[in-house]
């Protein structure tokens, strides 16, 4: 899996489909529109599907396609038409799809086009772990100047949110025989539907400070083995509902350095969690047929 890191704001995305109205400002925005609404037997209408990007990144492998045409039935294949590929931030595309009507033995009759969305994004999270010594958290306490902070921190586009809960409120404080942890939990807050995520969705890019540019070893998780491994995902997860099981990692800290050597009071640890996600968005249009 290949990760481009986005530009480091963290936005909306939603992918929402209706008839005709649609809110604006949505993300990723699909319309329906049957044209006519009202068909005679053995009549054609032409469904209209509106894409267009509203939000500030781009989404790939873009799909829409008509999945059950209820009484309808296609007058061409035109699966080929809803292939839109990637978009781009504003960008608009639009195709149609032609239906018959059949014969029915009532006057008027309504049926259902069900159009299925697809479409892969990308969602960062960028996180800083700062860690103190003993000496430097005594310093602090004692002088009124120690202020802790959140163990849990959300992160979240409009279909996705993250939540990292560490062990203990920030910052760390480097202890002897101390283990911290972090847990990564991942939700569907959107409207549709999210797949399984695999262990190559998710990447942990770790940075011992921002001024460092080669990645760090200071998240490990423990593989199916056993052993220590720098942070990833280890298995395929699914989603229970909306939200999917958690992942744990390790927080390794160095060792306190012997004397004469003094510890760092303080240290900045920066990571970036890359999440790439398949979303699914499902919606109908409806048309009356009449005799």
């Amino acid at each position: 899996m290949r990760f481009i890191i986005p530009i480091p704001v963290l936005l909306a995305l939603v992918f929402s489909i209706g008839c005709i109205a649609q809110v604006p400002n949505n993300g990723l925005v699909v319309s329906l529109i049957p044209d006519p609404a009202t068909v005679l037997v053995n009549g054609e209408t032409s469904l209209h599907v509106d894409v267009s990007n509203t939000d500030v990144k781009n989404v790939s492998n873009v799909k829409a396609e008509v999945f059950n045409s209820g009484l309808l039935s296609p007058v061409q294949d035109c699966s080929q038409r809803g292939i839109l590929g990637d978009m781009r931030a504003g960008e608009f595309r639009t195709f149609f799809c032609d239906f018959r009507a059949p014969k029915i033995n009532q006057d008027r009759v309504t049926t259902t086009l069900d159009v299925r969305a697809t479409y892969e994004s990308e969602f960062p999270a960028y996180q800083q772990l700062q860690v103190i010594s003993e000496d430097e958290y005594n310093n602090r306490l004692a002088s009124g100047n120690y202020h802790e902070l959140p163990r849990s921190y959300v992160y979240s586009d409009r279909n996705i949110q993250m939540q990292l809960d560490f062990s203990d409120p920030l910052p760390l404080v480097l202890r002897d025989g101390r283990n911290y942890f972090v847990r990564f939990t991942i939700t569907n807050i959107g409207n549709g539907f999210i797949g399984n995520i695999m262990p190559d969705d998710v990447r942990i890019l770790q940075k011992p400070g921002l001024e460092f540019s080669d990645e760090g070893q200071f998240l490990q998780s423990v593989n199916l083995l056993g052993h220590y491994e720098p942070c990833r995902l280890e298995q395929v997860i699914y989603p229970n509902g909306n939200k999917f099981p958690s992942f744990v990692c390790r927080i390794v800290l160095p060792p306190k350095p012997q004397p004469p050597l003094k510890e760092t009071p303080i240290t900045d640890y920066n990571f970036i969690v890359l999440l790439h996600y398949k979303y699914e968005i499902r919606q109908s249009a409806r048309v009356d047929i009449i005799r």
